[in-house]
């Protein structure tokens, strides 16, 4: 029983710094979003080619792209909280 209980451990704390990295590589990735959506919205307006992956000009209505990165920005701050004690 000892056994199984160690092992258990060991795979929360593996999943944990898994999760760990996870987290830290796509708020990275969000926060690359970000300011490029900033910089997209003081220069080159929606004719760029980040404008049409990102809400410019897409075939599923504007602004859908960027709801998607709302929604997931939104669903990483949760989990992060659940995690983070």
């Amino acid at each position: 029983m000892l056994a199984l209980a160690q092992d258990i451990q060991s795979d929360v704390s593996g999943l944990m710094r898994t999760f760990s990295c996870d987290r830290d590589r796509l708020r990275s990735a969000l926060e690359v979003v970000d300011y490029q959506q900033q910089v997209m919205g003081k220069g080159a307006g929606s004719g760029g080619t980040l404008g049409g992956t990102l809400g410019g000009s897409s075939s599923s209505g504007p602004g859908s792209n960027v709801a998607i990165i709302a929604a997931l920005r939104q669903s990483l701050n949760s989990a992060v909280q659940q995690v983070d004690f």
